[in-house]
């Protein structure tokens, strides 16, 4: 299977893309392939490496790393919308066949 998450610029520019790893944060998926998404607290508090969940909000795991500090904002079917990328990943067990996925993330700054 092959998830690519790509990020989006607030004017809905592709910016990044990147192929998904487990169990790391979207951030450090990125700082593996030598993408920087700024990040400030890293712990999930300041909100400057947030993003808006674009598509496939369901596979997204907003506490990958740890719990949000801060609240974020569900849906009319109780998804999030926005994920803080330094300790959001994906939910690896809905992940299952051999399809490809592609996330859509959009930075919010």
């Amino acid at each position: 299977m092959v998830v690519k998450v790509k990020i989006n610029d607030s004017n809905w520019n592709l910016v990044w893309e990147f192929i998904w790893e487990d169990n790391i944060s979207f951030s450090k998926m990125a700082e593996k392939n030598n993408i920087e998404i700024p990040v400030s607290c890293g712990m999930g508090a300041c909100f400057a490496c947030a993003c808006k969940i674009v598509s496939w909000n369901e596979f997204i795991d907003i506490w990958k790393i740890s719990v949000p500090l801060v609240d974020l904002e569900v849906d009319d079917n109780n998804n999030y919308k926005d994920v803080l990328t330094c300790i959001g990943g994906i939910k690896s067990e809905y992940i299952k066949d051999n399809n490809e996925y592609e996330i859509i993330l959009q930075k919010m700054i």
